[in-house]
């Protein structure tokens, strides 16, 4: 099991890079998911226009990863963090890892369009961002943020449907739509759902 850990994630010198403490943030319904599986698994795409650069873990220096969590779920409580040791789960710099593909002009222009969206559609900065091609072994997670031991035992309990219907709950529909970074069929019957 993870425990919370009151660490701060914060930047520090290169030659400290290699033992940085970095957060892999999802929606607090997928908590229950993650610590049933052991493992954190790598992103699942809904488009293929990144589809020469393969799909990784994401993880962040940050205290928070705007880019994985729409605005309505940036609430205390409604999140999960993940905490790693980079060395110890094989993370590499995005921006070291992206060189990688900067010699095709497609795959130059999508790290670009992907670095884009993080800065000026979610406010993230893409220097923070660290990558893992591999699934993460819980076993090396060095604890969490964004949920309490009351909020983890009631999403244990509840489940990832009711998790989830109880989030949606604390929000208008206006704020719901508002939230969403991409309207999908899944996403507006979410919002009957609740509404």
């Amino acid at each position: 099991t993870t425990s919370d850990c009151n660490t701060n994630i914060k930047s520090t010198t290169q030659t400290d890079k290699e033992k940085m403490i970095i957060t892999h943030f999802t929606k607090a319904h997928y908590y229950e998911l993650i610590v049933n599986s052991g493992v954190i698994t790598k992103e699942v795409r809904k488009t293929d226009w990144l589809d020469r650069i393969p799909s990784f873990v994401w993880l962040t220096e940050d205290k928070i990863s705007k880019t994985a969590l729409p605005k309505i779920f940036q609430k205390e409580g409604n999140y999960v963090g993940f905490q790693f040791n980079s060395d110890d789960i094989g993370a590499v710099k995005w921006n070291i890892k992206k060189r990688k593909y900067q010699f095709n002009k497609y795959n130059r222009m999508r790290c670009a369009a992907l670095e884009k969206t993080a800065i000026d559609v979610f406010g993230d900065n893409p220097i923070d961002f660290w990558v893992c091609e591999n699934e993460i072994d819980m076993k090396h997670c060095k604890g969490t943020v964004g949920l309490t031991d009351e909020r983890k035992e009631e999403i244990l309990r509840d489940g990832v449907e009711l998790t989830m219907k109880k989030i949606m709950q604390q929000f208008s529909v206006k704020e719901i739509l508002d939230s969403a970074t991409v309207l999908t069929d899944e996403t507006i019957n979410k919002v009957r759902e609740v509404a």
